[in-house]
């Protein structure tokens, strides 16, 4: 077409054409929504064969094993541990098999005799149909390994197998209950429907599970993106991951499906991995305390990889990569560490984090629960939450350690023999501006041992005091336990200028400092520390009936600080940071950088060289330094101030109204939230 005739088109048919281009371009960018329930098991069985196959000689022995009856000889067929089900390894065998079978890498691909012990066993399961007296094995287990071995063969499935093992993947019942429970049921549902063609229970259950992605006060995602179940229990890396798990996976298979997750759904599952999940761990290792009863679990401190999540949900939100590309890339090993301070006053849980360290802290309210004890789990873990501090470099230093713990002296524990359990208190809570912080903790075991416990985190310096720490009826020396890690090399002792590197564990007085695998331990006072380091033998059996009784080994680094016996009004004060030798241990001893402005039943505060100020008020009151107060208030609370800033809260959750005077400054008022969250407020110059 010429110009002059271009000038002639109708502007009518122009706009028409442009339009028409315009929307051809945006379908080349933006792929049809996808209609067909079976797109289900197509994107599952592409997931499901983008991991790596068993190599063929574990697959060729895996099923030579296997009986005429499709069998494991090694396997207790009769065990009902309600924990770690022995019979659930039939079905996970059955999957490697499956997956060496089908996978388009697998050497064993075309594998006869792989095949024919793949066959014999699937259908031994479909024949058997084991149970299990823990409800969840037969509700969810066994269904989602069976979900898992029927997309895979779905291709080659017999008529007859098809119909028995979706039959075993209904065993889920209805899709009811809440939290992660839900959304592994939902699942099943999900693909049992997609495998039937059955659009409308895809729809009502793709609706079910997405109405399950909420901000909640019940089970489930909270409010400052801890994550709940079983009642007021932290269960952010047990329940919470395969919650999160799940979801992911699911809105990666209905992604441009008319059963996709709402955006502002989509938009919540992100936020709990970003702010909730990543802050909650340490590389791939997070703590027993975010894990309620499955720290007794082998591995479960380890492989909390989010990459794997955020790379599906990146294909769901693209409009958020740069966010979740950021975590991919640290996990990597590339990209800007993170770095901050953040406490979750819904779970009392406390995190915080450097280049070259984390520290985690777990304590227990009026508000939340103690760690759960069920299924034959944790049988050593009711201690766990009594204000354990966690120190992290590597998130080696407890991986795997549970064993051989002393299930007593829990990281940062203040307690004696022969103590009742300790009492859940109003008081506890957190402050802090994101980047810095402290938390506090009214700590109690019933009216045999009481004190005030306060945590204060800022640059490279985690500062932990005790404070009115009294005992004075109860006969038992009382202690507590700065660290109980993986010992890993050796372990030198400042003492009065000289330093030692002790052989074996003891009673040794007068220590200034101690420094193992990059750590310092400075007491701001030389105290008595009674040092337990070597080789201990356990057993996983002895906390999770789940495993065998077979001994297991490992070294032990344990130091606790002796308070003596009846206490009575004792304060004590320790600071822990990186410290790559012991020269530099010695170095933050002579210069810690902070100084104790107060450590007693009623206030206790630091201040930092930098001028920042950290105090908890247990009642009201002040301090002050060098004869100035330097901070008043008029109720209890948690307080930082830096840069004429405060971060003000309540650890008692009350929406109430605190008034301050600092430096010497006029008196003014804060409104404190009722959720435990600190407030901004900046002062009068």
């Amino acid at each position: 077409m010429d110009v002059a005739l271009r000038c002639c088109v109708p502007i009518v048919v122009l706009a028409a054409a442009l339009a028409m281009g315009e929307a051809a371009a945006a379908n080349e960018e933006a792929p049809m929504p996808e209609n067909r329930p079976r797109i289900i098991i197509e994107r599952a069985r592409e997931l499901m064969l983008d991991r790596r196959p068993p190599g063929a000689a574990a697959a060729r022995e895996l099923a030579a094993a296997v009986t005429e009856d499709g069998r494991w000889p090694d396997i207790d067929y009769r065990d009902n541990t309600g924990s770690a089900w022995r019979v659930a390894q039939h079905l996970a065998r059955t999957r490697r098999l499956a997956l060496a079978a089908t996978h388009p890498e697998s050497a064993a691909r075309d594998d006869d005799a792989v095949r024919d012990a793949m066959w014999r066993a699937l259908d031994h399961w479909l024949e058997r149909r084991y149970q299990n007296p823990n409800w969840w094995h037969n509700r969810i287990g066994t269904p989602r390994q069976m979900r898992d071995v029927l997309v895979l063969l779905d291709p080659e499935l017999t008529a007859e197998r098809r119909a028995a093992g979706w039959e075993v993947v209904g065993q889920y019942g209805r899709v009811d209950m809440t939290g992660a429970n839900l959304i592994w049921v939902a699942d099943l549902a999900l693909h049992r429907a997609a495998a039937a063609d059955n659009e409308d229970l895809l729809r009502r259950t793709a609706a079910r599970a997405a109405a399950e992605i909420k901000i909640t006060t019940g089970e489930g995602i909270q409010p400052d993106f801890s994550f709940h179940q079983h009642d007021r229990r932290l269960q952010q890396f047990h329940y919470g991951g395969a919650y999160a798990h799940e979801l992911c996976r699911l809105a990666w298979l209905l992604r441009d499906t008319p059963w996709a997750f709402p955006d502002d759904r989509a938009a919540i599952l992100a936020d709990y991995i970003i702010e909730g999940m990543d802050w909650m761990r340490r590389g791939e290792y997070t703590v027993p305390g975010t894990l309620c009863r499955a720290a007794s679990r082998r591995n479960a401190l380890g492989g909390k990889n989010l990459a794997g999540h955020l790379r599906l949900l990146r294909d769901v939100m693209p409009e958020r990569a740069d966010e979740m590309d950021a975590i991919i890339d640290r996990e990597a090993g590339r990209g800007e560490p993170l770095v901050g301070f953040r406490h979750f006053p819904r779970s009392d849980f406390t995190a915080y984090h450097r280049p070259q360290f984390s520290v985690f802290l777990k304590t227990v309210s009026s508000r939340t629960l103690f760690a759960e004890q069920i299924n034959q789990e944790n049988l050593r873990g009711r201690r766990m939450h009594s204000g354990n501090a966690y120190f992290m470099r590597d998130g080696r230093e407890y991986y795997n350690l549970m064993p051989v713990w002393d299930w007593f002296w829990f990281p940062g524990i203040t307690i004696a023999a022969r103590l009742p359990d300790l009492s859940r208190r109003c008081f506890v809570g957190g402050a802090g501006d994101g980047q810095s912080g402290l938390a506090a903790m009214d700590y109690r075991f019933g009216d045999a041992l009481t004190a005030r416990k306060a945590w204060f985190f800022h640059g490279d310096r985690a500062v932990y005091l005790t404070g009115d720490l009294r005992a004075p009826d109860h006969p038992h020396p009382v202690f507590t336990s700065l660290d109980q890690s993986r010992l890993d090399g050796d372990v030198t002792l400042g003492i009065g200028g000289r330093r030692v590197v002790p052989e074996a564990g003891g009673t040794v007085r007068d220590v200034d400092w101690l420094h193992h695998r990059g750590v310092a331990y400075v007491l701001f006072r030389p105290g008595r520390i009674e040092l337990n380091i070597g080789e201990v033998e356990g057993s996983w059996h002895t906390i999770n009936r789940g495993y065998p009784d077979e001994p297991v080994t490992d070294r032990v680094f344990r130091p606790l600080l002796h308070h003596g016996e009846r206490p009575d009004g004792l304060g004590s004060a320790h600071l822990l940071g990186p410290a790559d030798t012991p020269d530099d241990a010695a170095e933050l001893a002579d210069r810690p950088g902070v100084e104790v402005l107060a450590n007693g039943g009623d206030v206790q505060a630091v201040r930092f060289d930098d001028g920042t100020l950290m105090a908890a008020f247990f009642v009201p009151g002040a301090v002050g330094a060098d004869g100035e107060e330097l901070l008043r208030v008029d109720r209890p609370c948690l307080m930082m101030v830096r840069d004429g800033v405060a971060w003000v809260s309540d650890p008692e959750h009350r929406e109430v109204t605190v008034a301050i005077r600092a430096f010497g400054g006029d008196r003014i008022e804060v409104n404190l939230p009722g959720d435990g969250t600190a407030a901004r407020r900046e002062l009068p110059r």
